[in-house]
């Protein structure tokens, strides 16, 4: 009985001595495995990049808003009274401002103002870099106090320190003179926000320049991540019935349900991908079929000397794993340089070509190469040795 090793070198110099139908043979494999590692690594790098800005919200974070109404006080002591769960609650809106002013940006900028509660800069992880954020005085009298984003400050003040000097906002009813009390830390985008592009003033003194009701956002902070589950049903009881518009958002329940709809669209992906490889496995079997047709006399001369039927279908099928798994090695080194070509043309991340998906990939071409190796290598066994050597 011939071994494993030597049928397998045997198969491997068959491959070397006929390289363009060995090259042709491969391609099949190359761009399906391809299609597989490029649906992949960059689906996953989408996905990680979704997960980390949601992330980057907090992940003991409840957000409450209504499109049709604003959120006062009052809903906030209500949320007091009637659950237990949050350590801090604050409320926040979007304040409209024609321009910022400073003597280092005597032209102005148009940056987003936000009213803020304090509580808001822990409940969206926002941290100073120097200065602090308004004290109780200043946030109950709405006095203008004001605290910038990184990239805000740098744009109004460049390099120079920022705490203590004027801010000239121009808001619908006038000119208001703001005093800067500090700086936050470089915090990035998150729910397709600049974070650090923005301008933070007391929520009462943005409110009181508005002329309508200001669109608010309303933050708890859990006293545990735990809670999340409770307090989301709580606050949906709560509002229910009164106010059936209000909307509660949770950054953990929102990066479950991104991470299902991801799996589901990897899935879907996979068995588009897969179509790529049947592909390539036909054509791997017609070269194979054709391949036996030229080698009949080889085959023949090796029955006449001795060699049995599973020594030659296993040969054969052998080199059908071999074209596969190097075609396949070979694509998933294309497969991830053309997902990172994709992932940096739809989106801000990078393709991520996780040990899953290359064991996923390679396993799939070496499953391909027995499954359609496989009736190639019985018709070489099957093959009478007389006729065999008697064909031109």
């Amino acid at each position: 009985m011939v071994s494993i090793t030597a049928l397998c070198k045997l198969a491997a110099m068959n491959l070397w001595v006929n390289k363009v139908r060995s090259l042709l043979t491969i391609s099949g494999m190359v761009f399906g495995t391809a299609a597989v590692i490029a649906t992949l690594s960059s689906s996953e790098g989408a996905q990680r990049f979704v997960k980390k800005q949601l992330e980057s919200l907090g992940a003991n974070i409840i957000t409450v808003y209504s499109e049709k109404t604003a959120f006062e006080e009052q809903d906030a002591d209500l949320i007091r009274k009637n659950t237990d769960v949050f350590s801090d609650l604050a409320i926040a809106a979007g304040i409209p401002a024609n321009y910022v002013k400073t003597e280092s940006a005597p032209q102005g900028a148009t940056l987003p103002l936000i009213g803020y509660q304090a509580a808001g800069f822990k409940a969206a992880t926002l941290e100073i870099e120097y200065g602090r954020i308004f004290d109780p005085l200043e946030e109950r009298q709405g006095m203008p106090a004001a605290v910038l984003g990184a990239t805000a400050a740098r744009q109004l003040f460049g390099i120079s320190s920022a705490v203590g000097q004027p801010l000239r906002i121009g808001f619908p009813s006038g000119e208001r003179i703001f005093t800067v009390t500090g700086v936050l830390k470089e915090k990035g985008g998150a729910s397709g926000k600049d974070l650090d592009g923005q301008v933070y003033i007391p929520y009462l003194a943005g409110v009181r320049e508005m002329n309508a009701a200001p669109k608010t956002i309303l933050y708890g902070v859990l006293r545990s991540e735990k809670l999340s589950g409770r307090a989301r049903d709580e606050l949906r009881a709560l509002f229910s019935a009164g106010r059936p518009d209000v909307q509660v958002i949770d950054a953990r329940e929102a990066i479950e349900k991104t991470t299902a709809i991801w799996e589901k669209q990897n899935l879907v992906g996979i068995m588009l991908a897969s179509v790529s490889l049947v592909t390539g496995g036909v054509g791997i079997m017609n070269i194979m079929l054709l391949s036996i047709h030229q080698r009949r006399k080889e085959i023949g001369l090796r029955k006449a000397i001795g060699a049995n039927d599973v020594a030659i279908a296993t040969q054969f099928l052998l080199e059908s794993v071999i074209v596969c798994v190097f075609g396949g090695i070979i694509g998933v080194a294309v497969g991830w340089g053309f997902g990172n070509q994709v992932a940096k043309m739809l989106g801000q991340w990078e393709a991520v070509t996780s040990p899953f998906a290359i064991g996923l990939a390679l396993g799939f071409a070496m499953v391909t190469g027995v499954v359609f190796g496989l009736l190639p290598a019985m018709k070489a066994a099957q093959l009478d040795p007389y006729e065999a050597l008697r064909s031109t």
